[in-house]
């Protein structure tokens, strides 16, 4: 369990809450994306035929878009604005650059996944400071209803040998 004092202290639940649901956002646009260029390679495998990319490429755009928007909401609450502008420009970007690049560029593969390693970092910096206030976060990020309102104690009913 955290000890928290002055220069690690207990967020607000609210802002908990908020951080925690931002996360999930930031999660399902990694899943998404990701199940997305799965199924597109397991297509183009399975024809032996390019499959169009016109639409995936405007989805990754859309997709980065949201998790870029959710990445500067994240960096904005758990550090400062500029880092939040430069997390959130980070994810955008290369999502963007798909969109604007000629298809099959070598930077066509390469963007996408730039831009959902930023959004790994973000999840990463996210997990830490909900770890750092005690809240346990799962496979699809904190679970919001468990998120206490104070630091509990929980007695498990073993003397602790004080």
């Amino acid at each position: 369990m955290p000890d928290f004092d002055e220069d690690n202290p207990r967020l607000p639940v609210e802002e908990l809450k908020r951080i925690a649901g931002y996360q999930r956002w930031v999660i399902a646009c990694v899943l998404a994306q990701v199940t997305m260029w799965l199924g597109i390679l397991v297509m183009n495998v399975a024809d032996g035929d390019l499959v169009e990319l016109d639409i995936p490429v405007l989805v990754t755009c859309l997709l980065g878009g949201v998790g870029g928007i959710f990445a500067f909401l994240i960096y904005q609450a758990i550090r400062d604005p500029l880092w939040a502008g430069v997390m959130g420009l980070a994810v955008i970007v290369p999502a963007v650059g798909v969109f604007l690049l000629p298809s099959l560029s070598w930077l066509t593969v390469l963007l996408p996944v730039m831009s959902l390693l930023a959004l790994t970092v973000v999840t990463s910096a996210t997990t830490q400071v909900l770890n750092r206030n005690g809240v346990k976060i799962g496979l699809f990020g904190a679970d919001l209803n468990e998120i206490k309102e104070s630091f509990e104690y929980e007695d498990d009913g073993e003397d602790p040998g004080w």
